[in-house]
């Protein structure tokens, strides 16, 4: 079992430091002295850009290992069996197609 890190975190330059090493606003906010007197901020997170991909040139194995590697492509869930399609989840609506 690792040890827990002595100090707190400073969100700026992500590093354990001594309490010593904090404000009285600076401990609230998690930044140092030093990261406040640079006038840092947080860093931003920046997003993704969108992936488009060709649908119609993949085969069914590997849109199943595109879904398992990232759920968010399907916006809503999407139910198939060859005549009837479900759109959305509808408990009771499920348990009639699937039952």
């Amino acid at each position: 079992m690792s040890k827990k890190p002595h100090g707190h975190y400073c969100r700026i330059c992500q590093q354990y430091k001594a309490n010593e090493k904090f404000s009285g606003r600076g401990h609230a906010a998690h930044i140092c002295k030093a990261c406040a007197k640079r006038g840092n901020k947080p860093p931003e997170v920046e997003p993704e850009p969108p992936v488009f991909i060709d649908i119609d040139n993949l085969d069914e194995y590997d849109c199943l290992k595109l879904l398992a590697t990232d759920g968010m492509l399907v916006k809503r869930p999407l139910l198939i069996d060859g005549q009837r399609v479900l759109i959305g989840f509808k408990r009771d609506e499920w348990e009639a197609f699937l039952g």
